[in-house]
């Protein structure tokens, strides 16, 4: 997958977020497959728990995976056992919250609203650029509380609103002050009044989740911001050149989708369906214990401000081990039998 090649040359959080997010996976998937005998030792639930709590903290979407995971152990292990996991999650995160984010005067969260407005923002962005005739004066009058007319046009780009939060020439503190239920509701009401702008703005920035993506929109490039520490990006010649060639014949041979969010999700989907019937309890737990990477995956593209494919680098990680835990669910039955 070039996207490893790419995105782990940088110290995205992203990388040590689907790390930690695989391990805590291939535990879960160990837990399963042994039927809860992995989680007889203590400690084990204890690093369950330190690594579920790493995974959360690394995004502050990663509750929608972590949370979810948590909830699947519990249905597959012994709750003694799984209290120990909890427990443990949550005494880390509250030392790391606390005395270490004090101590290195860690800021989490300087723009809480934003961070949780992605969708409804990329759509308002589009629909004011194009049509702000069609709005109403209550969402106009936010709109250009944020900018002027000749900035949302300046920086309509399908999709992404990224381009335009960062451009510095908008006033963030509007859309703070506005609230997640009012720019949600704005949102909701550019469809009604300019459907055609609203929709093809909300494909624009979800469908790197769900869809085919064959032009690759979710391209992770490498470079370096200016700074003031002199750092600089150097490039391997070599390297780079049989990386960047590797990438570029995937993507004109036609092999792209393969190696795309949506046939993952794909791929463990159709496993899904094939390997577990809804009447048999232990293929309902089964089901659960897949699912963390579905509702993470969703569940962050409501958020998203353009389509950037490093949020969901975790999908490529976890879907191998969803998938061991189908398919090995069969060799577990047949043992059984035997």
């Amino acid at each position: 997958n070039p996207y490893t090649g790419y995105l782990v040359m940088y110290p995205y959080k992203d990388v040590a977020f689907a790390i930690a997010g695989a391990l805590c996976a291939a535990m879960g998937a160990q837990i399963y497959l042994s039927k809860g005998e992995w989680a007889n030792k203590w400690y084990r639930g204890v690093i369950l728990g330190i690594m579920l709590a790493q995974a959360t903290i690394f995004r502050h979407n990663g509750i929608l995976f972590t949370g979810v995971l948590l909830i699947a152990v519990f249905f597959i292990t012994d709750h003694k056992k799984w209290l120990i996991v909890l427990a443990s999650c949550i005494v880390f995160m509250l030392i790391i919250k606390g005395p270490v984010y004090r101590h290195f005067d860690v800021d989490t969260s300087p723009a809480p609203v934003m961070q949780l407005v992605g969708v409804p923002m990329t759509v308002l962005q589009h629909v004011v650029a194009q049509s702000p005739e069609k709005l109403d004066d209550e969402i106009r009058d936010f709109a250009y509380r944020i900018a002027p007319q000749e900035v949302w046009e300046k920086y309509d780009l399908l999709g992404n609103f990224c381009l335009m939060r960062y451009s510095g020439e908008i006033n963030e503190q509007a859309i703070e002050d506005e609230g997640v239920a009012s720019i949600i509701e704005f949102g909701i009401n550019c469809f009604e009044y300019a459907p055609a702008e609203a929709f093809r703005a909300l494909f624009a920035v979800t469908d790197v989740v769900y869809g085919p993506n064959i032009t690759d929109e979710g391209f992770i490039s490498y470079g370096s911001w200016g700074n003031e520490f002199g750092l600089e990006t150097r490039v391997n010649e070599k390297l780079s050149a049989v990386l960047t060639g590797y990438y570029d014949l995937i993507l004109m041979k036609g092999y792209n989708f393969t190696r795309q969010t949506a046939f993952a999700l794909i791929m463990m989907l159709a496993s899904m369906l094939a390997m577990c019937r809804m009447s048999v309890t232990e293929d309902r737990k089964l089901i659960l214990l897949c699912l963390p990477v579905f509702a993470y995956n969703f569940g962050t593209m409501l958020f998203l401000f353009w389509a950037e494919s490093r949020f969901f680098y975790i999908t490529y990680l976890v879907c191998p081990l969803v998938l061991l835990m189908l398919y090995g669910k069969r060799q577990i039955v047949y043992n059984d039998r035997v």
